[in-house]
């Protein structure tokens, strides 16, 4: 789980948006010591495949590796 800054009140939205897709996988009161390693990384990486409307409906691994693919240099 990721922690949010009080002085940011925009973040919580953002962080509750991620719980609720992990609890699609993982039900509440489970036991986190019964859920495999590979089923973890399975629910880390799901967010990435995800299509966005922000994206044309592409999913960010999808543009990501376009953008490596064309070339197209990332920015900070």
């Amino acid at each position: 789980m990721s922690f949010i800054l009080p002085y940011l009140p925009w973040g919580k939205g953002f962080i509750e948006n991620k719980n609720k897709l992990i609890l699609q996988y993982i039900s509440n009161g489970t036991d986190y010591h019964s859920v495999s390693d590979d089923f973890i990384l399975h629910v880390q990486a799901e967010p990435n495949r995800r299509p966005r409307k922000l994206l044309n409906f592409s999913s960010p691994k999808q543009k990501f590796l376009l953008s490596l693919h064309s070339g197209v240099a990332l920015r900070n």
